[in-house]
C-alpha cells in the first residue's frame, strides 16, 4: 500500500471548503486513474453548467460516485482516513 500525497489532500479539502465538490470528487477520481469516475463527473460538470446549480439527483449521482472511489482508495491507500476526513 501507498501514502496518498499529502499535497493532493490539501486541494482536496481546499475544494470541499468552497463548496466545489464535484471538483474534489473528479481530482480523486483522476488520482486514482478511475475512468468511470471521470466520465461521470465530466457529465455532472455539464448537468451543473446547464442547470447553473447542483440538482439532486446530481448529487446522490456524485455521492455515489464518491463512495466507490473512497472504497477503491481504502484498498489502496495506508492513509485512507485521511482521504475520506477530506472530504
Amino acid at each position: 500500500m501507498r501514502y496518498f500525497p499529502s499535497q493532493h489532500l490539501k486541494d482536496i479539502r481546499d475544494l470541499t471548503d468552497c463548496n466545489n465538490h464535484t471538483d474534489a470528487v473528479w481530482l480523486l477520481a483522476e488520482i486514482l486513474g478511475d475512468k468511470k469516475g471521470l466520465e461521470i463527473t465530466k457529465a455532472l460538470f455539464t448537468i451543473q453548467r446547464v442547470y447553473g446549480s447542483t440538482p439532486e439527483g446530481a448529487i446522490q449521482i456524485r455521492n455515489e460516485t464518491l463512495h466507490r472511489l473512497l472504497q477503491i482508495s481504502a484498498n489502496e491507500f495506508k492513509n485512507y482516513d485521511q482521504i475520506r476526513a477530506a472530504f
